[in-house]
């Protein structure tokens, strides 16, 4: 099963290994769009391919970029997880009456979290960074019939 329309980015990676096991769980998965940012390790890699095992094909085509924004540019929705803040055991729980939204309404309504949203981008924009809206609302609102 194919996810095409999945991407998985990986910024300022240091060990290769995290790669070719990051690439193995994308393979189980069927998502084979692999993005590293900016890494901190000699790449292409021998040792995140001997680790991919059967995922060789997307180590084999690992998209590397200078920065996030380029990693995003044709991205239209995106979240984002990091082992670098350390608040990542805080519960946030997502409420309507709490978003800023052209629509004024979030699918994620009462939904619970770990960890604190750092920034949202919409089609490859930043639109939020660090609790702060950045910009004017842009996009059209969803209709149900």
């Amino acid at each position: 099963m194919s996810q095409s329309n999945i991407s998985i980015i990986l910024v300022d990676t240091q060990l290769p290994e995290n790669v070719g096991l990051s690439s193995r769980a994308m393979f189980n998965f069927g998502i084979e769009d692999l993005r590293i940012v900016s890494p901190k390790l000699e790449w292409p890699s021998e040792k995140a391919h001997a680790v991919s095992v059967d995922s060789h094909s997307i180590i084999d085509n690992v998209k590397v970029y200078k920065d996030l924004k380029e990693a995003l540019s044709d991205i239209d929705y995106s979240v984002a997880f990091t082992a670098r803040r350390r608040d990542m055991n805080k519960e946030i729980v997502i409420k309507n009456e709490n978003i800023e939204s052209k629509c004024g309404w979030s699918p994620f309504d009462d939904y619970k979290f770990k960890g604190t949203p750092v920034s949202t981008i919409i089609a490859g924009k930043i639109k939020m960074q660090d609790g702060k809206i950045l910009g004017d609302p842009e996009g059209t609102p969803l209709e149900f019939n």
